[in-house]
């Protein structure tokens, strides 16, 4: 493929979404999920800097969409085995069944003696904090924070407790601008504490602790309570976690079909230490 979308029939991306912002990002993907007619007209703009016009067939979203309080998110997960016997998990958010799966998977690897395990996270708008310790700790060999909430009234941590078991292989965080929110606190709380690579680009920088409530006209307010810093002082918000080794898909790679974000985490587990 390799093309840059600037139309979805007469809507112009650039005219409603200049920023290329995470929140741009999820605002159009929950409209393409309610889209309500099944075929669309796309401009783009090939690698050869070319406009061209394409109809695609849209289908209805068939995956599951997981439910807590008042976050409503299509679910996805996969896991598999890389060639080299390197372990690869992907969650789209952070609610308690999609983090089951994803820790799961992490132990089956571990017991499978890969050589290295890819979580990826790209596009992954967050969640619930909480369960970032949870994904964590498959890690974890000596007890750390991820980091600490502090809000007016309360301080709150992030334990990370050590495991009889832990994978203590190469961990390789794959991340994209679109990462967010307890997205962050996993990665740059692990990345403090050097137990991960974190590659890709830098993440959304949207990692306040909020809480979200219902208004009478039936939308929904979101508001933050409190400010999170990782334990070596750094904070997220509006800077976002910086990776260990940059990484962005290009029209060039993308029209190799190439996803260089997991080829450059796939070398990285193969160098000698």
């Amino acid at each position: 493929m390799g093309m840059q979308i600037i139309k979805l029939n007469d809507w112009s991306l650039s005219e409603y979404f200049d920023t290329e912002s995470a929140m741009d990002y999820y605002m159009l993907r929950n409209a393409l999920h309610f889209y309500p007619e099944d075929e669309m007209s796309i401009t783009v703009l090939d690698k050869e800097q070319e406009t061209k016009s394409i109809t695609i067939k849209l289908k209805k979203f068939s995956g599951k969409y997981q439910k807590m309080g008042l976050i409503r998110d299509p679910s996805e997960f996969e896991e598999k085995i890389l060639p080299g016997n390197i372990g690869y998990v992907r969650f789209s958010i952070f609610l308690v069944k999609p983090v089951q799966q994803a820790i799961a998977a992490i132990k089956k690897m571990r017991d499978l003696q890969v050589n290295g395990i890819i979580v990826d996270v790209r596009n992954n708008p967050g969640g619930v904090a909480m369960l970032s310790t949870a994904v964590a700790k498959e890690f974890c060999s000596k007890n750390y924070n991820l980091g600490i909430q502090t809000g007016r009234d309360m301080t709150l941590k992030f334990p990370v407790f050590a495991q009889p078991k832990p994978f203590k292989g190469k961990v390789i965080f794959l991340q994209n601008k679109n990462s967010a929110s307890t997205s962050e606190v996993l990665a740059a709380g692990m990345q403090a504490n050097k137990s991960i690579t974190v590659v890709g680009d830098t993440s959304a920088g949207m990692a306040l602790p909020s809480v979200m409530v219902s208004l009478k006209d039936g939308s929904v307010f979101q508001y933050p309570i409190a400010d999170f810093k990782t334990v070596n002082d750094k904070t997220i918000e509006g800077v976002g976690v910086i990776p260990d080794i940059n990484v962005s898909h290009t029209l060039e790679s993308l029209s190799q079909k190439k996803d260089i974000y997991i080829e450059t985490a796939i070398k990285i587990i193969n160098q000698e230490d």
